[in-house]
């Protein structure tokens, strides 16, 4: 039950990195009170000999192979189920990355919720099941242009966060006034690009570079160490707190496209957030309001070391105040709940 005037917001986002919990975070910053649905998802088992041997008996006897994936959604479902059981009504709810949540959990949510809003960060091709879940939301938004054509679908990109969550390292912490940074996952469609890059600084000391993949893979590891020795690897990955504090001790972010998808990533939002220049291989960047071409570098394989640099030297040009305010996670919110005054966000027209 709901025992004061806040508003009841259930959330349902990736966990990637702790990113869940940043965005509960802002969201309690900003006064709503936050029902964190993402579980840890817990290994299947049966619940009684009895259901162990009625799966058996469907196997052998009825040739049923489909009945222990039937106790295994259900038993994913009452978890979820778990979360949300205390709450009779909802104001809100926020799903990021559909696709990973049972559609009948949505439903259950929307069910309870006054208005239900889903958005999909990634191409809506690249994971197909959330086309099945565009209906069951009121407000769904996608961020890549091209998804718009999808009936059902609003604009929207990825945000900064401008709510004070996190304390700022300390000037002499590891990794603090780095010239370019970079952190990312192994992706197979822009390696290449990350690669050709970053050995442009191979043997240049003057420039403080700390790039860091993320990969469990050996294999990948091995290659990147013969590929580009001056990136770094990380098995555990960074938190995302953690990879605001590094953003903020750094001078320009690196970003690189990974070509599933024309959507913008948070390195690019981050870098308007925290007043950072931004070197990346997306060109349709140029297509947003917040483009100066002081800030962004469009990189590509003709890029050469004087350029980077000649980039680097050339100073800031200021963002309009709005421009910035439209992408803080402040404004974002209140766009995607359609709450009170807020700059409504839009992604370029596709020709």
């Amino acid at each position: 039950m709901q025992t004061n005037d806040k508003k009841i917001i259930i959330l349902g986002t990736p966990q990637n990195f702790g990113l869940n919990s940043v965005i509960s975070d802002q969201l309690e910053a900003l006064g709503f009170e936050v029902i964190d649905i993402n579980i840890k998802e817990k290994a299947f088992y049966y619940k009684s000999p009895v259901l162990r041997l009625k799966n058996l008996y469907r196997k052998l006897v009825l040739k049923d192979y489909q009945y222990k994936d039937v106790l295994r959604k259900k038993f994913l479902d009452e978890q979820y189920e778990e979360k949300f059981a205390h709450i009779q009504h909802a104001d809100y709810a926020l799903f990021i990355r559909p696709d990973m949540f049972p559609k009948s959990i949505i439903e259950k949510v929307k069910n309870m919720t006054g208005l239900t809003v889903g958005y999909q960060w990634d191409g809506l091709d690249r994971y197909p099941d959330i086309f099945s879940r565009i209906e069951l939301f009121d407000r769904f938004f996608v961020f890549d242009p091209v998804d718009l054509a999808v009936s059902g679908t609003l604009p929207l990109t990825n945000f900064y966060l401008d709510q004070q969550i996190t304390k700022d390292k300390t000037e002499n912490s590891p990794g603090s006034n780095n010239d370019i940074l970079f952190i990312g996952t192994y992706i197979k469609e822009r390696i290449a690009d990350i690669y050709q890059f970053f050995n442009l600084f191979k043997d240049k000391e003057e420039i403080k570079i700390n790039a860091i993949i993320n990969t469990h893979s050996q294999e990948f590891v091995r290659e990147i160490q013969e590929q580009c020795p001056i990136i770094r690897t990380s098995y555990d990955g960074i938190s995302y707190l953690e990879n605001i504090d590094l953003v903020k001790q750094s001078k320009v972010l690196a970003d690189f496209s990974n070509y599933l998808h024309d959507g913008l990533s948070f390195r690019a939002l981050e870098a308007i957030g925290y007043n950072k220049k931004l070197i990346t291989t997306q060109k349709s960047i140029q297509k947003y309001d917040f483009y100066r071409p002081n800030n962004i570098l469009i990189i590509d394989s003709k890029t050469d070391y004087d350029q980077v640099i000649t980039f680097l030297n050339i100073p800031m040009q200021e963002i309009d105040p709005i421009i910035k305010r439209k992408y803080s996670f402040s404004n974002w919110i209140k766009y995607v709940l359609d709450l009170g005054e807020h700059i409504p966000i839009n992604l370029p027209v596709q020709v």
